[in-house]
């Protein structure tokens, strides 16, 4: 049998829960929204660098893995600039100089390999050989290898912006 007393003091104290809810930080509420799939996010530029670093010094197959890595990396560069702003509004406002700054330093790493990308693309349509001899798949490693650093890079300052969240390990690729 329920007891009446337990029942009306409950009954009493939800209102009081709900309004508690209701009124917690934004910045609270945002830490349980936006933590998962920025990390996820951040994680994904890392390792698209060091993927495409590793495969482009195995220097097999560059040719028809182009047009793949530029969807993956089009991908990447979208939804950083959708975590960007996510996380600007969550940051503390003397953080926000160097959250932006990193985000957009990553963000062009990702427009440059795009970039360079695009002229590997016209270089193989010339002949499979070329990236090679012309020493362009150098330039797609060096490039691949910053997209690592500026993802490192974005990592710390987000961990120490918002030590709050969970990020993936920011030591290594």
């Amino acid at each position: 049998m329920p007891n009446p007393l337990r029942s009306r003091i409950f009954a009493s104290l939800l209102p009081c829960v709900v309004i508690a809810c209701l009124s917690a930080p934004a910045s609270a509420v945002a830490a349980r929204t936006v933590e998962g799939p920025d990390a996820a996010v951040i994680r994904s530029l890392i390792e698209a660098g060091n993927d495409l670093a590793v495969a482009y010094d195995a220097d097999t197959g560059l040719c028809a893995r182009i047009r793949t890595d530029k969807a993956h990396l089009a991908d990447i560069r979208d939804k950083g600039g959708v975590s960007m702003k996510r996380l600007l509004g969550v940051v503390e406002r003397a953080q926000e100089p160097s959250v932006h700054e990193a985000f957009d330093h990553a963000l062009r790493s990702v427009r440059k390999v795009e970039h360079t990308l695009d002229g590997a693309e016209e270089i193989c349509r010339r002949g499979d050989n070329r990236l090679q001899a012309t020493g362009y798949v150098y330039k797609m490693q060096d490039d691949a290898q910053l997209l690592v650093e500026s993802g490192l890079r974005l990592c710390r300052t987000l961990q120490d912006a918002l030590p709050r969240f969970t990020w993936p390990d920011c030591t290594r690729p």
